[in-house]
């Protein structure tokens, strides 16, 4: 069950859990079974079945995520995105100080 447990708070079904604990804590509280799997078993029995088949199988991340695209999972990895830091006069930010010389 620990596996379980840590690749179901990966893929977020803590946010859909039924139980109030599991999404107050942002992941799986277990049990005797993880109740997020019980209320959504198809789509997580899926996400197992993947995260098998890229250990196991000769799967990659990405068609694992097309994999659960295509089937309409609510568990599906989206592409990460890409962080632009803001232009730093745009963001008002102040200019860096000068270094003392001795």
């Amino acid at each position: 069950m620990p596996a379980a447990r840590y690749l179901f708070t990966a893929v977020g079904a803590p946010r859909f859990c039924p139980e109030a604990s599991c999404r107050r804590a942002g992941t799986c509280q277990g049990g005797n079974g993880p109740p997020c799997f019980r209320a959504d078993r198809e789509n997580l029995s899926q996400v197992l079945f993947l995260s098998w088949m890229m250990i196991f199988g000769e799967m990659t991340e990405e068609e694992c995520a097309q994999a659960m695209r295509r089937t309409g999972n609510r568990y599906a990895r989206r592409p990460p995105r890409r962080r632009v830091a803001p232009d730093r006069a745009a963001s008002g930010a102040l200019p860096m100080r000068q270094s003392r010389r001795a």
